[in-house]
């Protein structure tokens, strides 16, 4: 039987030729990962069971030492500086390579999305968006949305970051603007397309 790495090889594998990390049907359900993603040459798979982040070296072209969780993560994300993770009902920064927790924030509900842009860490739990300096932990501002956002798309270079609007009908493509200071501007919530195409 294969392992957890031989089989997420042929995602890594994907990367490396076409540059996208998706899954077959049946890696997806042999070897559910929480969040797959890559960030400055290392491609990142988080698990719940067991908690555990797989990293993979892709100027290398090695595996790296796997990171062991204490507990389960609801969310993760990973940038230059280093790794988030949400744990119940806190979002702790560690180093890359899994070391020296600091625990920035804590919230009523799980965050279910992490992601930053520059030095503000975002945190999303289904309902409200935080946001925070990715460093300090300090909540710099947040928003409740009445729809949740689902399967969240950012693009930094323009500050804004797309979701589908799930409680909307018919659905539509939801966005969500992030401004320089840390504080979240306008969402967006009725696209030009609206209606005209499935989500």
């Amino acid at each position: 039987m294969a392992t957890r790495r031989q089989v997420l090889w042929t995602v890594v594998a994907g990367w490396l030729t076409l540059g996208l990390l998706a899954a077959s049907s049946g890696v997806a359900e042999e070897f559910p990962w929480l969040a797959a993603l890559e960030s400055d040459g290392v491609v990142f798979f988080a698990f719940q069971s067991p908690p555990t982040v797989e990293r993979f070296d892709l100027a290398a072209l090695e595996w790296l030492d796997s990171i062991v969780l204490a507990d389960d993560p609801t969310a993760f994300y990973a940038d230059e500086d280093g790794l988030y993770i949400g744990f119940e009902l806190q979002v702790s920064r560690f180093g890359r390579d899994g070391s020296e927790e600091t625990v920035l924030a804590t919230f009523d509900t799980a965050p279910e999305a992490l992601f930053s842009v520059g030095d503000v860490l975002y945190a999303y739990d289904g309902r409200t968006m935080y946001s925070m300096d990715k460093e300090a932990g300090t909540v710099l501002d947040s928003m409740e949305f009445s729809d949740q956002l689902v399967g969240m798309s950012v693009a930094p270079a323009t500050g804004y970051v797309y979701g589908w609007d799930y409680g909307s009908i018919p659905q539509d493509i939801a966005r969500l603007e992030l401004l320089a200071d840390g504080m979240i501007g306008e969402r967006v919530e009725d696209s030009p397309y609206h209606g005209d195409h499935r989500v």
